[in-house]
């Protein structure tokens, strides 16, 4: 059963255009990766359903609907509603999250009060049993620590653990392993998958590391100058992969015993030069004039997979 379906969305920053008609439909309890570089428009796709992209940003035109409501037109209020409860979202920086200056119990004991009936201890011992599952072994300490007196990953598995004790429908993951060392975003990956598995939460994942993603994710979206340009089952993207710029990425991930990786050419996109054609023919080898000239349409290679190139990629070696 689907839990967020985006139709046609276009999201604009002042008066440039960031999202192209992107569309994605996620399932209650599934997990979906949405990889692309820097600059590609992840993180405004997910600040778009929790409505927090800012004064200079606005949806343009396109739905997203939540449990089957539109959500782009709620008031401030409503979206309050929903946040926490329905959609909740782990911030690439969890010391962004958190105010400095007041202890972790507190902002926990506030979150928690704003969304549902409960008393501070109540909170306290749910909090602490969150901790534990979390491998915080050391809960007192965390719950009467300030964030800065914790590492990164400590703040980030706190983060999580607020999440999991409001028990959303959908979480919105913003780079949640970009900043932590190889051991911790192990552990903070496992916890996401935990999550998924004792609450049946989904997951919208936003990275640029294809192998956290591919580890977690059930279905693998990829973004390129806020275009979807290929979507499908983890698999088939990763290793039957049909777009140029999805096998760019993966030629660009290091691999043990693997040679050097290959990055990609040419430079990245700008939206204040969007024009027509596929927003990565400038630097596809295998680019055609149609492809400079033309929107492509999407390309179906089974009921999930879908690329949007017109180039038989089957002919290109990966």
């Amino acid at each position: 059963m689907s839990i967020l379906d985006l139709n046609n969305l276009c999201v604009s920053y002042s008066d440039v255009n960031i999202l192209n008609n992107i569309n994605l439909s996620v399932n209650e309890g599934e997990i979906i990766g949405i990889v692309g570089e820097s600059g590609s428009g992840k993180s405004t796709l997910i600040k778009s359903i929790i409505g927090l992209l800012g004064n200079n940003a606005s949806i343009q035109s396109g739905t997203i609907a939540f449990e089957g409501k539109d959500i782009t037109s709620l008031s401030l209020k409503e979206y309050r509603d929903i946040r926490g409860n329905g959609i909740s979202m782990i911030f690439q920086n969890p010391l962004e999250f958190f105010n400095p200056i007041r202890k972790i119990s507190k902002q926990i004991i506030e979150t928690i009060r704003s969304h549902k009936d409960i008393s501070k201890e109540e909170i306290k011992v749910k909090a602490l049993d969150t901790f534990k599952f979390l491998g915080l072994s050391d809960g007192e300490r965390v719950w009467n620590s300030y964030p800065f007196e914790l590492s990164g990953g400590m703040n980030q598995r706190v983060a999580i653990a607020l999440s999991m004790m409001l028990e959303p429908k959908l979480i919105l993951a913003d780079e949640p392993t970009s900043s932590l060392d190889v051991t911790v975003q192990a552990q903070v990956v496992r916890e996401l998958m935990k999550m998924r598995e004792k609450l049946n939460t989904s997951i919208i994942l936003v990275s640029h590391n294809i192998g956290v993603v591919s580890y977690m994710a059930d279905k693998i979206g990829v973004i390129y100058g806020g275009q979807m340009m290929e979507y499908g089952d983890k698999f088939d993207i990763i290793n039957n992969p049909k777009h140029p710029y999805t096998k760019s990425l993966i030629k660009s991930v290091p691999v043990i015993n693997g040679g050097i990786p290959k990055g990609i050419g040419g430079n990245p996109f700008k939206f204040t030069d969007r024009k027509e054609g596929c927003a990565f023919a400038d630097r596809c080898e295998y680019a055609s004039s149609i492809c400079r000239t033309a929107n492509q349409d999407p390309k179906y290679y089974n009921d999930s997979h879908w690329s949007l190139c017109e180039v038989l990629m089957e002919d290109i070696a990966l």
